[in-house]
């Protein structure tokens, strides 16, 4: 066996602005980003790392997939080791959301962050 245990797995819909033209994972989240600049996110959210404005895990809300709060339009997206996000706006501006206890999202200080910056 490869060691990988999936506790569930199961079909969801994810609607958005448009076709989905990337998608980036963590090991407990997910983030897909659509055509129209729009990104959606589901999984964990412990840290914030959805980027969706609260710490609730989005699995145990009625919809699991949840928007992420950036006014602008995404061009890229990515995701950390492990609680965190990156939405890459332009090759020079970038948000990030999720865990900081270590200054991981670059943004000269300590403390986890539910919304982008």
């Amino acid at each position: 066996t490869s060691g990988i245990l999936f506790q569930s797995v199961r079909e969801i819909k994810i609607e958005g602005g448009g076709d989905i033209i990337s998608i980036a994972t963590s090991r407990e989240s997910s983030y897909f980003l659509f055509d129209d600049g729009k990104a959606r996110s589901c999984g964990r959210n412990d840290e914030g790392q959805l980027g969706n404005g609260d710490f609730i895990n989005s699995e145990s809300q009625k919809n699991p997939i949840v928007d992420v709060n950036v006014d602008e339009d995404i061009k890229r997206i990515g995701s950390g080791p492990s609680s965190q996000s990156v939405f890459f706006i332009t090759d020079e501006d970038v948000w990030a959301a999720g865990l900081n206890d270590r200054h991981q999202l670059g943004i000269g200080e300590i403390g986890s962050k539910e919304m982008p910056v």
